[in-house]
Formats: structure tokens, C-alpha cells, sequence
């Protein structure tokens, strides 16, 4: 049960985060120039405290 948990959660991190990259509508690029930006450093660091942190609650829980 645990691991079905951290594997749902997990998918919709990763869903949203691969729907933030499409532009809405398909319309062009936006003002100001550029395509969409990949992944950095600091959404890879949010996404790992967020893991790390559901560990720390389903630990607790027990």
C-alpha cells in the first residue's frame, strides 16, 4: 500500500510538471522571446524536498 502511495504521487508530480512545459492553445512563442525552458536544478532540488518529505509524513503515520 505504501509503495502504490509514493508511485501515485510520484506520477502526478511528474504529470503536472510535464504539463507546465506545453504552451496552452499551441500558439506561437511567447512575449519575450524563447521556447519552452527545460528542467534546472532548483525544480529537481523543490521535487526531491518534496519527497523527503512525504517519506518523513508515511513514517510518522506508522
Amino acid at each position: 500500500m505504501k509503495n502504490l502511495l509514493i508511485l501515485g504521487i510520484l506520477f502526478f508530480c511528474t504529470l503536472s510538471v510535464s504539463l507546465a512545459q506545453v504552451t496552452p492553445g499551441g500558439g506561437g512563442p511567447p512575449p519575450g522571446g524563447g521556447g519552452p525552458v527545460p528542467l534546472g536544478g532548483l525544480e529537481i532540488l523543490i521535487g526531491g524536498g518534496a519527497l523527503i518529505g512525504v517519506r518523513y509524513l508515511t513514517k510518522k503515520k506508522k
